[in-house]
């Protein structure tokens, strides 16, 4: 009876152990102040993440929502970054959200779609370090439907 419940204290300690090491652990920022941009994004609508804390071990994604029913299979986008006043750098950068089949990348459920696009791999940020950053829609429409929400996305490196 007791070698039983020695097994089964040891199989709740095992599974507890791999239930946290399988967790990835995310800070999710958002930008401020926070807008609503699901009447709409206009090319004025610039979303401000400040002071931002990452590490070399770490990933920087910009999450994106949009609605399944976006007109576009990729976004044109604008991005500010710096570290210091004295140190703007900005770029624009196009993230891909459908396939050439049509079909929404990233994770889909309901009506809305979220797709993160890695800032790390695709070159666009300065060095490591704490930063602010500065996204505006850079598409032909002054009024850009269908996008729900932006966030910044550190999360350790696989």
């Amino acid at each position: 009876m007791n070698s039983t419940r020695v097994y089964y204290i040891g199989l709740v300690f095992c599974v507890a152990i791999i239930g946290v090491l399988g967790c990835t652990f995310e800070r999710v920022i958002e930008p401020f102040p926070k807008k609503n941009l699901a009447a709409g994004w206009s090319y004025s609508d610039t979303l401000v993440f400040t002071n931002i804390n990452w590490k070399e071990n770490e990933n920087l994604k910009l999450r994106i929502s949009i609605s399944d029913t976006f007109g576009f299979e990729n976004i044109y986008l604008k991005g500010s970054f710096w570290q210091t006043r004295d140190t703007v750098v900005s770029k624009v950068f196009s993230i891909q959200l459908a396939d050439k089949f049509g079909n929404w990348l990233g994770k889909c459920s309901s009506s809305i779609c979220t797709l993160d696009y890695d800032l790390t791999q695709a070159s666009i940020l300065p060095e490591q370090d704490k930063l602010s950053i500065s996204i505006s829609q850079w598409t032909r429409d002054s009024i850009l439907t269908g996008v729900s929400g932006l966030q910044l996305v550190c999360s350790k490196k696989d």
